[in-house]
């Protein structure tokens, strides 16, 4: 009875997970632009926005009606607060789609990111499915929907995601633990060579000092 309790807990805490899902991320994405000052999360950001967008859009034109099932908020009164514009396999699908595009172009082989995504849209359909809110069929389409969108959203963000990621990297080498070092030759996004910072004192003193003789040399005698 107590192992029958303790599995009943787990599933209700998981549900519970993946129904707040969709904010989390919008958390996520905040707190990598406002703590860690990545523009990655900005353009996850104005993904997921955008894909909000079009969600409403698609339920206003189709007047397609709230399920209680698929509210992430209830009410005392037992009813639920209006849904997302966008189901929650919808956002997993989006955000894997999207990772697995930028996986697929940087030829990673170990692409920790896409399993972990790929296991938590496993878990969203089957507690989207387990709570009535969706049936396989229409989680299926949700996450193709997400799919295709995640993957046009990513060709055409993929340069400015690409300038975001060397940025932030340049950041994190140059700007953290290296006191006596800094950055002088970057590839491709990566530092590849650093100089000491004193020896590159040491050859600006130089310079400085050729400047000067240079400047008080006398003028050579014309005559």
């Amino acid at each position: 009875m107590k192992v029958h309790y303790f599995i009943i807990i787990i599933q209700a805490f998981l549900h519970t997970v993946v129904r707040l899902l969709p904010i989390g991320l919008y958390f996520f994405c905040y707190f990598s632009i406002l703590l860690f000052q990545d523009m990655r999360g900005l353009l996850l950001f104005f993904g997921l926005l955008s894909n909000d967008v079009l969600g409403t859009i698609y339920k206003k034109m189709y007047k397609v009606p709230d399920k209680y099932s698929c509210s992430i908020l209830g009410s005392p009164t037992g009813e639920g607060a209006p849904n997302l514009p966008n189901t929650n396999t919808n956002y997993i699908s989006f955000i894997l789609s999207f990772f697995v595009c930028n996986s697929i172009e940087k030829g990673e082989k170990n692409p920790t990111t896409v399993i972990f995504t790929s296991l938590l849209l496993a878990l969203t359909i089957w507690s989207r499915t387990s709570t009535g809110c969706k049936t396989i069929k229409k989680a299926l389409i949700s996450c193709i929907i997400g799919f295709i969108y995640g993957a046009l959203y990513y060709y055409f963000i993929s340069d400015y995601w690409k300038d975001a990621e060397k940025g932030y990297y340049e950041r994190k080498v140059c700007d953290q633990g290296y006191k006596d070092y800094k950055c002088s030759t970057i590839k491709n996004g990566l530092i590849i060579e650093k100089e000491q910072k004193r020896d590159l004192q040491k050859l600006e003193e130089d310079e400085e000092q050729k400047r000067r003789e240079e400047i008080y040399e006398p003028y050579p005698d014309l005559n």
